[in-house]
């Protein structure tokens, strides 16, 4: 038993019309039968737009469900599995023991109620089925986790295989077992990947010549050259864009600094460029004191300072004016209400000079902005100019190792077919052999036609059902 997980999708429809169809064509002369699970239609062509629906719905399914839509988002809703069996098991591999399989490997998915669509095929010499499913449950909308997946089917297969030892006679794929039991110990381990389908498919016409091997590993060793170059070209590329960006990042960075650090020095500048005005304001403000103190003490001088107090052009103002009379009648009352007009007179002026200070300050700050926009602005242009420079740059480098994989791959088609034209033709199949394949071939013929009878068989029966209940489409 080898399962195996391909890439997830985002197309219900695609994966549909490769394992529902023969490679290449609208025909499906490969397929044996086919199933649903957890779908209201046995109709597989109904089943993947049902399913495609539900990862559509996933939104109002978690809605209904009370599960806040939260996490990381995902557009990969599309699951294919495909479980297959030794061909020494073709013969004796019934539709019900595929189909327990499916459901065991399922289950240790944690997808046992999730929608799935499985097909059997027989354009193979071994047995297999296909398994389409969608990662969205239609419970709660929640997406089937991928944590530990592989595993979690490599231990299911292990399992599966001991449980049919006695049956077939064998563990087929014994470095599996060798492979969990180091992982049981703690020591990673990881399955060799699969020949790439354009290699495979040069190769396997030449297995069993002398010297194919060895010109496999060859390709392969150039391939692997050409590939490190092209993950390193990769990585480089990466790495540049890095620096890029953390180069305009830091120049931005600098830029603000200096300009916060310029502001404090224009500040300091305003400051100290005041400190005439606040040094004399202070002393005439005190002399004024002393001079105030001096008069109240005399008739004539309270009247000084009574006059000096009133605010005159307050009684002008019709706004200010019957406040202003209120004020000037207070002044009579006592010296206290002539120190408070006197301190509110040298505050006015105090305020008068900050403002006056600021509005310097905010001056010199709005200079150094106008500053600092035109410093970023030719900032950014720079970055701009080098970031198109350096994506022609890499592009231009991508392209050229895309040629180098051009140029790679028609060399290795190249040596196939010279090693191919140097082999030896082959021997004339002997009579038994001929027999074999005859054999071979018409027990294929018996087994497509048992399952399309089967199918049909089931069509008829579910039809008969339909009109017996009184409804039918």
């Amino acid at each position: 038993m080898i399962p195996k997980l391909h890439r997830k999708g985002t197309s219900f429809r695609g994966a549909a019309q490769y394992i529902l169809h023969d490679k290449g064509a609208e025909t499906s002369e490969r397929v044996a039968w086919t199933q649903t699970l957890n779908l209201a239609t046995n109709n597989p062509e109904a089943a993947w737009r049902v399913m495609a629906a539900t990862a559509m719905d996933q939104s109002r399914l978690k809605e209904e469900a009370g599960i806040p839509r939260t996490g990381r988002k995902s557009a990969a809703h599309v699951l294919h599995l495909t479980l297959a069996w030794h061909e020494s098991e073709a013969e004796g591999l019934t539709r019900e023991e595929m189909m327990r399989a499916v459901q065991e490997a399922l289950r240790a998915l944690g997808a046992e109620g999730h929608q799935a669509l499985v097909v059997c095929h027989t354009d193979e010499p071994h047995p297999h089925v296909h398994i389409l499913l969608c990662r969205v449950s239609m419970d709660d909308g929640r997406h089937l986790s991928s944590s530990k997946e592989k595993l979690k089917l490599s231990r299911w297969a292990q399992k599966y295989e001991e449980e049919r030892r006695e049956l077939v006679g064998k563990i087929f794929c014994e470095d599996r077992v060798l492979h969990n039991a180091a992982r049981d110990r703690g020591t990673f381990v990881r399955g060799k990947k699969d020949i790439p389908r354009h290699i495979f498919e040069q190769l396997s016409p030449m297995r069993g010549f002398e010297g194919a091997s060895e010109l496999y590993h060859r390709q392969k060793a150039k391939d692997q050259t050409l590939g490190r170059r092209e993950r390193a070209l990769a990585q480089s590329h990466k790495q540049r864009w890095v620096e890029l960006q953390d180069k305009h990042k830091a120049g931005t960075a600098w830029l603000h600094e200096e300009a916060r650090r310029l502001t404090t020095v224009a500040h300091q500048d305003v400051g100290h460029a005041y400190l005439d005005a606040w040094a004399d304001i202070e002393a005439r403000q005190e002399l004024e004191r002393e001079v105030f103190t001096n008069r109240e003490g005399r008739l004539l001088g309270k009247a000084r300072n009574i006059l000096q107090s009133v605010d005159w052009k307050g009684l002008l103002r019709n706004d200010r004016r019957k406040t202003s009379i209120r004020e000037a009648f207070g002044l009579l009352g006592g010296s206290g209400a002539r120190n408070n007009a006197l301190r509110r007179r040298q505050q006015s002026e105090v305020m008068l000079l900050e403002q006056e200070e600021e509005a310097r300050k905010q001056a010199a700050t709005e200079n150094l902005r106008s500053q600092l926009a035109s410093r970023l602005a030719k900032h950014r242009s720079t970055f701009l100019i080098k970031r198109k420079a350096l994506e022609w740059e890499q592009l231009q480098q991508r392209q050229a190792i895309a040629t180098e994989w051009t140029m790679r791959r028609k060399e290795r088609k190249k040596a196939w077919e010279h090693f191919r034209a140097s082999q030896p033709k082959r021997q004339p199949l002997t009579k038994a052999e001929e027999f074999m394949g005859r054999m071979r071939k018409a027990r294929l013929e018996r087994q497509k036609a048992s399952a399309r009878d089967l199918d049909v068989s089931g069509q008829y029966r579910r039809a008969a059902r339909k009109k017996d209940s009184g409804w039918e489409r």
